[in-house]
C-alpha cells in the first residue's frame, strides 16, 4: 500500500477519534457516537480492502449495505454539525463541508471499489 494511503489511514482515523472526542464533550448520546464509529471504522475497512483485496473479500455483496449506512451517516452528520454551526457567515459553512467531504471521499470511492469487485 503506497503512503499516501497510510498517511490518509492516519487523518482519517485522527479526525473520527477528535470527532467522537467532541461527541463525547458536548455529550451526545451513545447511539450517536456510535453511529461516528461505525462511519470512520467502515471507512478505514474499505480502504484497507480497496488495496488488499483480500481483506474485503469475505464482506461480500454486505459491502453494498455498509457502505450505504455510511453514506447516510455522515451526510446526517454533516448536516447537523452545520446547523449547529453559526451559519451567518456561508463561507464557514461551506469551508467545514469541504473540508468534512475532502476527509470522507476517498474512503467512500474505496468502499464503491469494493463493492464493484463484489458484483463482478
Amino acid at each position: 500500500m503506497a503512503w499516501w494511503w497510510w498517511a490518509y489511514l492516519v487523518v482519517l482515523a485522527t479526525t473520527g477519534v477528535a470527532g467522537m472526542v467532541l461527541d463525547l464533550v458536548d455529550r451526545e448520546p451513545p447511539w450517536f457516537i456510535a453511529g461516528q464509529l461505525m462511519s470512520t471504522s467502515s471507512l478505514v475497512f474499505f480502504t484497507l480492502s480497496a488495496n488488499h483485496p483480500s481483506v474485503g473479500e469475505p464482506l461480500g455483496l454486505w459491502a453494498l449495505p455498509l457502505l450505504l449506512a455510511a453514506l447516510v451517516w455522515d451526510a446526517f452528520e454533516v448536516r447537523r454539525d452545520l446547523k449547529d454551526l453559526d451559519t451567518t457567515d456561508p463561507a464557514t459553512s461551506r469551508l467545514v463541508f469541504g473540508l468534512v467531504t475532502a476527509v470522507v471521499i476517498p474512503g467512500f470511492g474505496c468502499g464503491g471499489v469494493l463493492v464493484l469487485r463484489a458484483l463482478s
